[in-house]
Parts: structure tokens; C-alpha cells; sequence
């Protein structure tokens, strides 16, 4: 519903001031006219109305709605920040470089909407879809998080089909853009990283999402991230190491995945930048791996191999006819597999 047709049914409504007239009967010489009272016009404003019919208003209303009703008045901001509509949101993307941060929504019925928030020597630069830039006097982290983050994520009821919170292009192959000058990746990414967490704290329960992708500096920040999902819901899960430069050996850094052992539904796991210590029997229920493990054993990689002779086989039951995509994946596996024995 639109801003337009949400506030058109609070307006009120004038009657004409057209007398209705009556037919006289036949034979009559003039015709009768019947002048009723007037009502007294009485303005409606929509605070005025029933908290339920508010609620239920709110129901039909999209997220870019939401945003334009916070800006109408402090009672609106309030109330709707009180109620917390759920925002029906499907995928919620951020991305960050070291003085800019791109977030993207897209919604059932819903295409996709770009929010970019850019450092400014005035403060932020706000552009949303491309349109006219919006200078705002405040820090660019804290417009994201007031404007985007706050809004949306929080009040974010529905599962989600994915979440990413990632350096900008890391996950897009041999794509990782240059920062600009003298401005540092890292501090920025930590204070959007820690003014998400806040509001995942906030929502008082655990965010169900699918598809999870995430840049972290180490094992604290992903055990923090983690913390605050649904781990039995999650399916997909990437993990990218956060670096200032490529100059960086990721033979040092070491994750420890053991809070995935009870994520039964997980199908893909892919961890870039990063060597794991847990051990490999964790992760051999799962069909998809993209992982640089420090130790592995025959009788795992033997587990790993019945995965995915029952993956594949489930895979052709459902289909006629295996594509060459799906052979090479096979053929590649059991190459890798065949070494690793």
C-alpha cells in the first residue's frame, strides 16, 4: 500500500452540498424540496484511529512505507518503532568498503532496493536507488544504522533467504576492490560489525536464515555472529576472512567450527582465507564443501565419499537425466577423494 492511499483514508470526506430533490407526485404543481441538516465535518487524523485498525493498517504496508511514516512526525516514528511490523523481508545485503556502505533489500513483492550511505566532508552522502544524492549532517555509520539497519533487521520477523554482512566483492572471484586513500577497511567494518550485533541483540530472538554469508577478522566476530541465528535453520554458510591487503598468509589464521555440529539442515559450507581445526567428521554430512582443513583422516574422507554417492543419487532420482555440470561435479569429487586415500 502507498503512502498516498494510507493517508487518503484518514482525510476527511465532504458531502456535496447539493440538496437532493424529490419527484413530486403527478399533478403536483412544484416540486418538494428537502433541506436536512448539514453535518458538522469533523478532521480524522490517523493517530486518532483504534490502535487495532492501526495495527492492522500496518500489516498491508511495505518497508519503503515504514520508512516514509518514521519521517512524517515523532508519534508516527514512535508508534511504529513500538509495534515493530514485521518487515517481510527475503534477503538483506551489506556491504561495506572503508568510507562507504551499500545495504540492499528485496522483499516477496518487492524488487530489490539499494541504499548507499558515503562519508561526506559534511557528514553522509544518502542515495537510494540511484536517485538524487541527500547530504545528512551525522557520521555515515550512524545514518546506516538509524535509517537501514535499525529499522529493518529489528524488526524482521518472517525467516530470511539470505544475510550477508561482507567486505565489499569478497565474494565474487579475483574482484576485490582497491580502498580509497588513506582510508582503512578494518575500523570501519568493525563499528558496522558490532552496530549489527547490537541490533540482533535487541530482537530478543534468533534470526532464522537460510543463506548466511559473512566477513569476520577471526574466531571472536563469527562466534559473536553466530551466536544470534538459528544454526538448526541454516543451509548455507560462507565464511570470508576480512584482510586491510592481500599480502596476508592465510596459513596462520585458524577458525574452530565445532558450534556447527548440530546444524543438520546445513548443505553448503564454504571458508575462505581460512585453515580449520575442528575435526572433519563434523562436516561430512555435508554435500557442498569448500573447506582448507589442518588435518583429515581416511576413515572421515570415506564418510565424506557415501555423502556424496547419496546426494548425487537422490539428486538423479529427482531428475531424467544428469547434466554435464552435475557429471564434472561428480568426476571432480572423486578425483579429490581419490587422492586424498
Amino acid at each position: 500500500m502507498s503512502l498516498f492511499k494510507l493517508f487518503s483514508c484518514c482525510l476527511p470526506v465532504q458531502k456535496s452540498k447539493k440538496n437532493p430533490v424529490l419527484d413530486s407526485p403527478v399533478g403536483a404543481v412544484s416540486p418538494v424540496v428537502v433541506s436536512p441538516t448539514t453535518p458538522k465535518i469533523q478532521d480524522v487524523f490517523l493517530l486518532d484511529m483504534p490502535d487495532l485498525v492501526m495495527r492492522e493498517i500496518l500489516k498491508n504496508l511495505d518497508v519503503l512505507t515504514f520508512q516514509k511514516l518514521r519521517k512524517v512526525c515523532f508519534s508516527l516514528r514512535k508508534f511504529v518503532d513500538f509495534v515493530k511490523p514485521d518487515s517481510n523481508l527475503k534477503e538483506i545485503l551489506i556491504e561495506v568498503r572503508a568510507d562507504l556502505i551499500t545495504g540492499s533489500v528485496k522483499g516477496q513483492q518487492m524488487k530489490m532496493i539499494k541504499h548507499v550511505y558515503k562519508e561526506h566532508e559534511d557528514g553522509c552522502e544518502m542515495t537510494i536507488n540511484f536517485r538524487e544524492a541527500k547530504v545528512i549532517e551525522k557520521n555515515f555509520i550512524d545514518v546506516y544504522a538509524g535509517n537501514f539497519l535499525r529499522p529493518l533487521l529489528e524488526n524482521q520477523k518472517s525467516p530470511l533467504d539470505k544475510l550477508c554482512l561482507i567486505e565489499q566483492n569478497a565474494d565474487k572471484l579475483n574482484m576485490k576492490l582497491p580502498q580509497t586513500p588513506r582510508k582503512f577497511l578494518v575500523p570501519t567494518f568493525e563499528n558496522v560489525f558490532n552496530c549489527s550485533m547490537k541490533v540482533l541483540e535487541s530482537r530478543g530472538c534468533l534470526l532464522q536464515v537460510e543463506c548466511l554469508k559473512i566477513s569476520v577478522l577471526g574466531q571472536d566476530q563469527l562466534m559473536t555472529m553466530l551466536r544470534y541465528v538459528d544454526l538448526k535453520f541454516l543451509k548455507k554458510l560462507k565464511i570470508y576472512r576480512l584482510e586491510e591487503t592481500e599480502s596476508r598468509v592465510h596459513t596462520e589464521y585458524i577458525l574452530n567450527l565445532d558450534i556447527l555440529e548440530n546444524c543438520e539442515k546445513l548443505e553448503k559450507l564454504c571458508v575462505k582465507g581460512f585453515y580449520i581445526s575442528s575435526s572433519f567428521s563434523l562436516f561430512t554430512h555435508i554435500p557442498e564443501l569448500k573447506v582448507s582443513m589442518q588435518i583429515i583422516y581416511c576413515d572421515e574422507v570415506i564418510q565424506f565419499q557415501e555423502t556424496l554417492v547419496k546426494f548425487f543419487s537422490v539428486m538423479y532420482a529427482t531428475t531424467n537425466f544428469p547434466t554435464n555440470l552435475d557429471l564434472w561435479k561428480l568426476s571432480a569429487h572423486h578425483k579429490m577423494l581419490t587422492m586424498l586415500t
